[in-house]
């Protein structure tokens, strides 16, 4: 049971801040419409996305499939959580991350069909395509998992 307090922390702290955050969006700022946060760098905004990660695949017949592919991907992420022999707390924390935002982006796709997005980063003429909380949790704990394989890989030698 041990194991299990990061990751549950951690997927229900994603998933609630997911949730909160994009219900505040719809109701506060029409789709296609920004708030400057800090002007020249960070707008809110109110986007949709059919696509996945940035838009990728927004069109066509992948992106109804892109649901499905979400389920699957969740149902295999899980198998793996059982199979999960943790050393440490870093593990669990990464994998619900990861699973809270994928968790959060697919509730998002079964209300409404696409993503709520709505955090815009721009420096200049360089911009980052809008994402949510889902979206930077599942990167930050997909790099924060990679990270920790690599370090277990060094730790052994060859």
């Amino acid at each position: 049971m041990k194991r299990l307090n990061p990751f549950l922390i951690s997927l229900i702290f994603v998933l609630l801040m997911d949730l909160i955050t994009k219900e505040m969006v719809i109701k506060g700022i029409q789709v296609g419409q920004g708030i400057p946060v800090i002007e020249g760098y960070v707008d809110i905004v109110h986007v949709r996305n059919r696509g996945v990660a940035f838009g990728l695949f927004a069109h066509g017949p992948i992106s109804r499939a892109i649901p499905y592919v979400n389920v699957l991907i969740l149902i295999g992420f899980g198998l793996y959580l059982l199979r999960m022999k943790p050393s440490n707390y870093r593990e669990p924390l990464c994998a619900g991350l990861i699973l809270g935002g994928a968790v959060g982006n697919l509730i998002d796709r079964i209300r409404f069909g696409e993503v709520v997005d709505f955090l815009d980063l721009h420096i200049g003429g360089y911009h980052w395509p809008a994402f949510n909380v889902a979206d930077a949790a599942v990167s930050l704990g997909a790099i924060l998992l990679g990270l920790s394989f690599l370090s277990k890989g060094a730790k052994k030698g060859p």
